[in-house]
């Protein structure tokens, strides 16, 4: 299962902007790709929450590979 988009497309969304706008950064700045993809491959992991901040954003990555996306309240507005 592929998380790195969802997770880029469900931020963007939230900040009103398009994946492809380049205003967010990579996401393997912020955490490891592989090892949010070994994360949800783990079977001692499915009833376990990963979570991380990425863009003003603290993302949690459930063992059954679902996400959630929500703002931090210390969101800082971003400037076009």
């Amino acid at each position: 299962m592929e998380l790195v988009y969802p997770i880029i497309e469900e931020v963007a969304n939230q900040e009103g902007i398009t994946v492809d706008s380049q205003r967010l950064p990579p996401l393997y700045e912020t955490i490891d790709p592989k090892l949010l993809q070994r994360f949800v491959e783990m079977e001692t992991c499915k009833t376990s929450t990963l979570e991380f901040e990425y863009y003003g954003h603290r993302v949690a990555v459930f063992g059954d590979g679902s996400i959630e996306v929500r703002e931090t309240v210390d969101h800082p507005v971003q400037m076009p």
